[in-house]
């Protein structure tokens, strides 16, 4: 049986460690913040019966001794945690610039790279000077098979990792991360995460009423505000704003195979478990149809892993239909295009940031997966066979 004392004692620290403020701090005051006990017997309202109202009783007083500040929407130890360790990083960065470091001293690479990015009349002054050459890259554009390799370039400049903390990443399209591996907990993993839409989800896009009409208006006034930062008129934003929205919103609507991808995700999520837990008929049927979801659809990457559990399962050879380029992975079939367009391995490597014996040995690797034994047989293939880089089947 429990002890009744320990229990209440348990209950009260853990409604002590959620306590959160619900009154907003008097405009204009400079609220400090200093370390909470874990355990602080001022944040509770003893007056209060605990039988009654527990949560008044454990955390009644804290509202009154921490307002919610100005700028921020709510207020509890863990913020106030956060906002102690900002203040105190500020003064770290903001010391050595007072100080006058001498140049080239750690201390002083601490005060001028906090001033750099505080210095907004200078920022202001310089515009968009230091981006421009990455804006005139992006201008220069012309099909999406360039769009591939700057985005590469920009992970280059804006590594891609993903940020747990926030959910998000700030790289284009796509970030990185390592989590512990699904299968095995013991292994942690390089994981890919997509970056997500503006706005929080597609319904925001395409969605009639009022309210999501008003949201997306307002998101398309933003939108011509960016494009105006960056350079363009008032009407040139306008419109260039218009086309984006116009054309984004009806590429949401019409989700080409979407629902058909999503399905086919959740047939090779479910054969690998069935593969997993050995019900190896069940999952090569499943598999298999998945895996021709992802060759119809184009979607090479889902379809090689599809056919790679197919074969896990016991499948013989690859599913009915799937293709050579099915059996590629996503950089074997990258260096497979460019190849078969007359690039040497240097040049390829040059382009996809490899070195030429990488490149090499892919080629080596994928020559056999599409059944072939020289160079010059890559433009044969990838004109035969359908997917990205191919054109329709003979």
């Amino acid at each position: 049986m429990r002890n009744p004392l320990l229990t209440a004692a348990g209950c009260l620290l853990r409604v002590t460690l959620t306590c959160s403020a619900q009154t907003a701090a008097p405009a204009g005051d400079a609220q400090q913040f200093n370390p909470i006990p874990g355990f602080d017997t001022a944040a509770m309202d003893t007056s209060a019966d605990p039988c009654v109202d527990f949560y008044q009783f454990a955390c009644g007083n804290f509202a009154k001794l921490h307002p919610i500040p100005a700028d921020l929407p709510e207020f509890d130890q863990f913020e106030n945690l956060i906002e102690f360790n900002n203040h105190a990083l500020r003064e770290i960065v903001e010391k050595p610039a007072a100080a006058h470091a001498a140049p080239g001293s750690n201390e002083r690479k601490i005060g001028d790279y906090d001033a750099s990015c505080m210095d907004t009349d200078a920022i202001e002054k310089r515009g968009l000077a230091p981006i421009q050459p990455e804006l005139d890259r992006i201008a220069a554009l012309k099909s999406k098979k360039e769009l591939t390799l700057e985005i590469a370039h920009l992970h280059h400049l804006f590594p891609g990792a993903w940020e747990q903390g926030d959910n998000q990443t700030n790289s284009p399209f796509f970030g990185f991360t390592g989590q512990q591996d699904y299968d095995d907990a013991s292994k942690v993993v390089a994981q890919i995460d997509q970056g997500g839409l503006s706005l929080p989800n597609r319904d925001y896009y395409i969605k009639t009423d009022d309210k999501s009409v008003e949201t997306l208006k307002k998101f398309r006034a933003h939108v011509q505000k960016m494009l105006m930062l960056v350079g363009e008129s008032d009407a040139q934003a306008g419109a260039d704003a218009s086309t984006v929205m116009t054309r984004f919103q009806t590429a949401l609507a019409a989700d080409p195979g979407g629902g058909e991808l999503n399905r086919a995700r959740l047939r090779l999520a479910y054969g690998s478990w069935l593969r997993r837990h050995r019900r190896l008929r069940e999952a090569r049927d499943v598999l298999a149809a998945a895996q021709e979801t992802f060759t119809r659809l184009g979607t090479s990457g889902f379809a090689y892993r599809a056919a790679r559990e197919f074969r896990a399962a016991g499948g013989a050879g690859r599913p009915h239909g799937t293709p050579g380029l099915a059996q590629l992975t996503p950089q074997e079939l990258q260096i497979a295009q460019l190849a078969a367009q007359g690039l040497s391995n240097r040049q390829i490597g040059g382009q996809l940031f490899l070195s030429h014996r990488t490149v090499g040995s892919h080629l080596y690797h994928l020559f056999p997966k599409l059944g072939i034994t020289t160079r010059s047989q890559l433009a044969d293939v990838l004109a035969r066979t359908p997917g990205p880089g191919g054109g329709t089947a003979s």
